[in-house]
């Protein structure tokens, strides 16, 4: 989604290249959500105090 201002929210649009193409979109970007979904992991564990 993309926030607009601070009363309007849109779903984002995936583009015709994405959508074209989902598995190489795929290959380029599942790693780079990976890592931050694991650091956020990791920052979350260690405010709650689990490691």
């Amino acid at each position: 989604m993309i926030l607009t201002d601070a009363r309007t929210v849109k779903p984002h649009q995936t583009g015709d290249q994405i959508e074209a193409d989902p598995a190489t979109a795929i290959k380029y970007l599942a790693p780079g959500l990976d890592a931050w979904l694991a650091d956020l992991k990791r920052a979350a564990e260690a405010r709650s105090g689990r490691s």
